[in-house]
């Protein structure tokens, strides 16, 4: 269940924008498009729409959006932020990361996502800087600046400048229970962090907290879904017309309905 996007400098972007879809506390008559969730250790029920509509005039952004969901799940699932081999004609800032930058910037500025979804179990607040240079920048060094993980509203891992600060309340990490574990897993993280990998991907998983990892990396692998244009859409990669035509029909119906 997704609960809110969050970018800044990426490609139209340049500002800080917050794509929601938590309910104002005032909204009323929501009783058939809204979601709600208890989430173990947090108080307050979590509730989000389960719709929205992006609406503007042609080349105001709208798809840009789409564009920086679909960018923060490549990136993630990938590991890193290195070009990708494999070109996505639909969106080909994910596999050729200087196009993400804000074209109208004379200074170099992090370009920054976050995202906050439910899983089964855990409320996850994942957020990103990645410092790539300016647009069209193809010789610069590039670096992931910031980095944070919080799961149920509490932090669990947070990177600045190159060092990997974990905190003591893991989920699923015993070692992390005893000062001489944590200092170890601690120096293991740092020791072995690239500045071009993310560490949820990769130290975070491999060290820290496997378990944890998994569920947030197969939630953006499975849960989060994306679709540009409905005549792209293939089945399990399936080029057949019959299977095509099903998901046309499937998603006009559903197009109709909303």
């Amino acid at each position: 269940m997704l609960l809110e996007f969050r970018l800044e400098n990426f490609k139209s972007f340049l500002d800080p924008t917050v794509f929601s879809l938590v309910p104002a506390p005032k909204q009323k008559d929501l009783q058939y498009s809204l979601l709600t969730k208890k989430i173990d250790g947090i108080s307050k029920v979590q509730k989000a729409l389960c719709s929205s509509v992006i609406y503007g005039p042609n080349a105001s952004g709208k798809s840009n959006i789409i564009c920086a969901v679909d960018f923060l799940r490549s990136v993630v699932l990938r590991g890193n932020i290195l070009d990708s081999a494999s070109f996505n004609g639909l969106n080909p800032t994910s596999s050729f990361l200087p196009l993400a930058p804000n074209s109208s910037l004379v200074e170099r500025r992090p370009v920054s996502l976050g995202i906050t979804f439910l899983t089964e179990e855990f409320k996850v607040e994942y957020d990103i800087k990645l410092d790539l240079g300016e647009f069209l920048d193809t010789a610069y060094n590039r670096h992931i600046s910031q980095e944070s993980l919080k799961i149920n509203e509490k932090l669990l891992f947070e990177r600045k400048d190159g060092n990997i600060e974990l905190a003591k309340n893991n989920l699923s990490n015993a070692r992390m229970n005893t000062e001489e574990g944590r200092k170890l897993i601690n120096q293991l993280s740092n020791e072995g962090l690239h500045p071009q990998e993310l560490f949820l991907s990769n130290g975070f998983k491999n060290i820290v907290s496997p378990g944890v990892a998994n569920k947030v990396l197969s939630w953006f692998r499975d849960d989060l879904r994306i679709l540009y244009h409905s005549e792209k859409v293939r089945v399990g990669g399936s080029t057949n017309s019959e299977t095509n035509q099903l998901v046309l029909e499937i998603l006009s119906s559903a197009a109709k309905a909303i």
